[in-house]
């Protein structure tokens, strides 16, 4: 299946900007380090509605900034390496998560998260180390399911979610994505 856009290893300090992707399997892959991925808008993006993401965050020490995502059929953002900056990105339409950490030491700040069937904001299980602040939740299952250890949540707000937060249980996610 066709990945939109793919940064690897090879593009270290490149700059992803203002493009477009539509109908993808997956829209923009991140798997090198310090790469910014800023301006850029995709949407319907899922291959057969199966649940791949519109954005992956494989590498280290990279920014996600400013980015619109529509009818993501997975996750808006997965986020599995380390280091990173998820910041002023909108997603809207998700059939899994909003956006999903699964790695250590990542900021996610001010981002909107709307109409999302999972968690609009969830950090896994044996995750530490991450900051988790200023972002807008409407419409969602859960706004925030936090599995890791050491998390900092501020200032986050939230409408028309259906189920209460889940923090450091050390249970998984009630829906997990």
């Amino acid at each position: 299946d066709a990945v939109g856009i793919v940064l690897d290893a090879d593009a270290t300090g490149m700059i992803a900007e203002r493009n477009k992707v539509t109908r993808a399997a997956q829209a923009i892959q991140v798997d090198g380090d310090d790469i910014t991925v800023q301006r850029n808008k995709v949407k319907e993006i899922g291959a057969d509605r199966r649940n791949d993401h519109c954005f992956s965050v494989n590498g280290m020490n990279n920014t996600v900034t400013g980015n619109q995502a529509t009818d993501c059929h997975g996750d808006g953002i997965n986020i599995s390496g380390t280091g990173n900056t998820i910041q002023a990105n909108t997603l809207v339409d998700l059939i899994e998560d909003g956006i999903d950490v699964g790695a250590s030491d990542n900021i996610v700040d001010g981002n909107v998260v709307k109409n999302v069937n999972g968690v609009a904001l969830e950090v896994d299980l044996g995750v530490t180390g991450v900051t988790v602040r200023n972002n807008s939740v409407s419409k969602a299952r859960h706004m925030l399911c936090d599995e890791g250890t050491g998390t900092v949540l501020a200032n986050n707000v939230s409408k028309n979610v259906d189920q209460p937060d889940q923090l450091n249980t050390g249970n998984t996610c009630p829906i997990d994505g």
